[in-house]
């Protein structure tokens, strides 16, 4: 942890952190089957014929984390934050040790209270700022989608014997070398105040672009297989978000407040392959 002021007007803060996560979830069920041996009992061995039972792991997930972040302000009217973290997945992990599954989310933002710095603006503007932030996100995909393995369906009873059986759990195929999915964010903003507060607007422009979407297409039924398994995609969404509020009554025992708002946005593919 850090938490230090360098100068009177020059402060920093910020932590440093690692994290290991581990789950997994898993069910088993069971059931009596063709009514039981004697009424009345109701437990599993009690089944009139071999009983029927199921159970499995649904997902198991593994993930190694590192993040920090760090915080600078200036004479309370500059402010710059700043965040990492990086992400190891076992989802993107190959049964080899080999994958694309490290992903990681640098971000920052910048924001100015011009107000604090012109002292001289007209005694109409009560406050004032400006703001940009970047952002970039990754993500995974679900568990046993790299490496489906087999799932139990029964058992078999030839030759009067009892022998398990399975089947392969996935009827897709992988592009090779599956990638992260990656999303960059950016925006930037204008926060507004006027006559002591009472009325004010906050506008924000923005736009996001998410690449390396992992998705599922279907494939032709001569290659044996369902689907394939493929990072596609460039989607674009943009846009601009304006609020206004104000105060035009405001006494000691009453106040009356309003405030209307209003967004745009448009997605579209910029990219497909």
């Amino acid at each position: 942890m850090l938490n230090k002021e360098i100068t009177p007007d020059f402060s920093a803060s910020g932590y440093i952190g690692a994290e290991v996560q581990r789950y997994e979830n898993s069910f088993s069920y069971s059931e009596t089957s063709g009514g039981l041996n004697y009424p009345g009992n109701y437990f599993i061995a009690n089944s009139r014929n071999p009983a029927l039972v199921n159970g499995g792991i649904n997902s198991s997930k593994k993930f190694n984390s590192l993040y920090a972040s760090l915080d600078l302000s200036y004479k309370n009217q500059l402010y710059l934050q700043t965040t990492w973290r990086g992400d190891w997945s076992s989802a993107l992990t190959y049964t080899d040790g080999t994958g694309n599954n490290f992903y990681n989310y640098p971000a920052a933002s910048l924001s100015w209270i011009f107000t604090e710095t012109f002292k001289s603006l007209p005694s109409v503007i009560s406050y004032g700022k400006l703001r940009a932030n970047v952002a970039w996100l990754g993500s995974d995909t679900d568990p046993f989608t790299l490496n489906p393995g087999f799932a139990f369906n029964g058992f078999s009873r030839a030759n009067g014997g009892s022998v398990p059986t399975s089947t392969f759990s996935s009827s897709s195929v992988l592009q090779p070398n599956i990638k992260p999915a990656r999303k960059f964010s950016r925006e930037v903003g204008l926060e507004m105040r006027f006559l002591r507060s009472r009325v004010g607007f906050d506008v924000t422009l923005y736009q996001d672009n998410t690449k390396n979407q992992i998705l599922e297409i279907p494939s032709t039924v001569e290659s044996g297989v369902t689907s394939i398994l493929i990072n596609a995609g460039n989607l674009q969404n943009k846009g601009i978000e304006i609020s206004i509020d104000a105060s035009p009554i405001r006494t000691e025992k009453f106040s009356w407040n309003t405030a209307l708002n209003y967004s745009r946005n448009r997605n579209k593919i910029v990219e497909l392959y």
